[in-house]
């Protein structure tokens, strides 16, 4: 829900979709953080913040199952629109670019803010 909050340590997340907007986590609300997960799609959005969502990512890899482009890569490795904000430290984001995605879409009045990360394998 929108208010929902909540800490993921060593998790590994993972969507195959059709649907290029649609995300492996879609979150409204916050904080979320994460930390060294791994968080894949195959069609679709590795993570997407939304309304007024604040995310925070620690030591993660985010994006897509392979490269180059084709049915198992990520349309987006981030996606971060409205009023959202999003963290990236030590992060990888990578194997995005289907269906004219990119690495980094940010949007509306979002925020997102990358520290020490890897951009790689992105359209």
């Amino acid at each position: 829900g929108r208010w929902a909050t909540g800490r993921h340590m060593g998790m590994t997340y993972m969507l195959t979709t059709f649907n290029s907007y649609r995300g492996v986590v879609e979150a409204h609300g916050g904080p979320w953080e994460f930390e060294q997960c791994d968080l894949r799609c195959a069609g679709g959005i590795a993570l997407g913040t939304y309304s007024e969502a604040n995310v925070t990512c620690f030591k993660c890899s985010l994006g897509g199952f392979a490269w180059p482009i084709g049915p198992n890569s990520a349309s987006d490795g981030v996606y971060v629109r409205d009023q959202s904000h999003c963290l990236l430290a030590e992060c990888t984001v990578d194997k995005t670019g289907r269906v004219g995605g990119i690495g980094a879409y940010v949007r509306d009045k979002a925020g997102l803010y990358l520290m020490s990360c890897r951009l790689v394998h992105n359209d």
